[in-house]
């Protein structure tokens, strides 16, 4: 796969980017792409890989919108826990 596209997102601590981590799953693999998540202290690491600009694109626009679900359902939890 001859195009990659590497994202660092920064959490508050590294419990959340763990949290992140472990919603996300492992990943995913298609034909023409895949997408990769790691840590790195409390950064999650996105990274995708694919055949063509169109897949690449496809691969990291999935990824941002899970992702996206994951920050938010993080927020929530944060601010319903410090509610109590």
């Amino acid at each position: 796969m001859p195009l990659k596209a590497i994202l660092e997102i920064g959490f508050a601590d590294e419990a959340e980017a763990k949290l992140a981590i472990r919603s996300l799953g492992a990943g995913m693999k298609t034909r023409r792409s895949s997408v990769g998540y790691s840590l790195t202290g409390a950064a999650l690491v996105v990274c995708v890989e694919a055949a063509d600009f169109t897949a690449l694109r496809a691969a990291a626009t999935s990824a941002l919108r899970d992702l996206r679900v994951v920050i938010d359902s993080i927020s929530v939890a944060k601010a319903r826990g410090k509610g109590r």
